[in-house]
C-alpha cells in the first residue's frame, strides 16, 4: 500500500505538467516564475488554442491580485504571476494585504472578500499618516472609479470598502520596473515586463537609467536586487567569511551564519554568485547589504544589462 502511494505522489511531481521545470534565466525571472498562475495543466485548460479571448481580457475580479500585463507574448493569458503584495494563503485562495475602510486598518483579505466589499484605486483617495504611524485614506470625490462585481464603473464612495494602497499593487515587481508603464501601449508593455527577465549575466552592468519607486520611495531595482543579496538581519560583527557562509556574532552574542550562492546553476544555463562585500571585523546594523552578485551592481540594485553604450572609446555617439 505504502509504495502504491508513493508510486502516485511521485507521479505527480514527475510527471505532471503542473511540475515542469521552471524557466530561470535571471534572479527577476526567478522571481516571477515563483508567483506565476497558470490556466493550463490539470484541471486547467489542456491546449493553448483552446485559450479563449475572455481568458485574456483584462477582468476587475484580477486587479490587485494578478499582473494581467507579464503574459508570454506568443501565449498571452496562459500564464501570470501574482501582483505586488498579494500571495496564496494556506486554504489555496489568492489573498492580498488592502486598506479596509470598515475597520480602519491595513490587512490581509480573499479574493472573494474584494469581490463581496467591492475595491477602489489607490489614487482616488488622498492618504496621509497619523503620529502613530496609522494611514487613513480619505476619498477626493463623492463618486469614484472601483472594481464592482465583474466590471469597473464610478460609484459613490460608500459602496466601497477595500482601497488598493498603491497604484503599483496592481503589478508585479518584474512589470513595475518597467518605466512608464502606464504610457506603454500593451504591446510593448508586455514586452517590456518579460524582457528584463531574459537578461544574462554580463561583466560590468548597469542598474536601469530610469528607475521607477514603490509607495515607500524605494525603486523597483533596489527591491528586487536586495531580495537575490545577503543583508544583515541584526546588528553584529563580521568573524568569518567562507565559501559557503558570511559568519556574524551579534550584538547578543549569538553566533549566525548566513548562506551564500556560490556558482549556483539555473535551468537555461546561467548562474548566481555572490560576491562578499564585508571583511572580518567590520561592523554591520540591521539591513546592510554584506553581498552583490552576478546579476546586480555594486549597490546590489538588479543589473542584468548595459544601457550605456558598450563600444570601444570614440566609436559612441554623443
Amino acid at each position: 500500500m505504502k509504495s502504491k502511494i508513493r508510486s502516485k505522489v511521485g507521479s505527480t511531481y514527475k510527471n505532471s505538467e503542473l511540475s515542469t521545470t521552471t524557466e530561470t534565466n535571471n534572479i527577476l525571472d526567478i522571481d516571477n516564475r515563483g508567483k506565476e498562475i497558470t490556466i493550463k495543466g490539470p484541471g486547467g485548460i489542456q491546449s493553448e488554442h483552446a485559450i479563449q479571448p475572455e481568458n485574456i481580457e483584462l477582468h476587475p475580479s484580477r486587479l490587485g491580485l494578478i499582473d494581467v500585463v507579464n503574459t508570454p507574448t506568443g501565449s498571452p493569458g496562459r500564464s501570470m504571476p501574482l501582483a505586488k503584495g498579494a500571495r496564496i494563503g494556506e486554504n489555496g485562495e489568492v489573498q492580498r494585504e488592502v486598506y479596509d475602510r470598515k475597520q480602519g486598518e491595513k490587512r490581509i483579505v480573499s479574493a472573494q472578500e474584494i469581490a463581496e466589499g467591492n475595491i477602489a484605486f489607490g489614487d482616488e483617495f488622498e492618504r496621509s499618516e497619523g503620529e502613530d504611524g496609522s494611514e487613513t485614506f480619505t476619498p477626493k470625490r463623492e463618486e469614484i472609479y472601483a472594481g464592482v462585481g465583474n466590471e469597473v464603473k464610478k460609484v459613490n464612495e460608500e459602496e466601497v470598502r477595500y482601497v488598493l494602497p498603491d497604484m503599483t499593487d496592481m503589478l508585479a515587481d518584474g512589470t513595475n520596473i518597467v518605466p512608464f508603464i502606464n504610457h506603454n501601449s500593451g504591446p510593448r508593455a508586455i514586452m517590456g515586463a518579460r524582457q528584463m527577465g531574459q537578461g544574462v549575466s554580463l561583466k560590468d552592468a548597469e542598474s536601469p537609467l530610469v528607475d521607477p519607486v514603490d509607495e515607500s520611495g524605494e525603486t523597483f531595482s533596489k527591491r528586487i536586487g536586495h531580495r537575490y543579496n545577503v543583508t544583515a538581519e541584526e546588528p553584529g560583527e563580521v568573524k568569518n567569511v567562507k565559501d559557503e557562509a558570511i559568519v556574524v556574532e551579534t550584538d547578543e552574542g549569538e553566533e549566525k551564519q548566513y548562506p551564500l550562492f556560490n556558482d549556483l546553476p539555473l535551468n537555461q544555463g546561467g548562474f548566481i554568485d555572490h560576491t562578499v562585500k564585508v571583511e572580518p571585523g567590520d561592523r554591520v546594523e540591521e539591513g546592510d547589504l554584506m553581498t552583490t552578485n552576478n546579476y546586480t551592481d555594486e549597490e546590489g540594485k538588479l543589473a542584468v544589462g548595459k544601457p550605456r553604450c558598450a563600444r570601444m572609446p570614440g566609436q559612441c555617439p554623443p
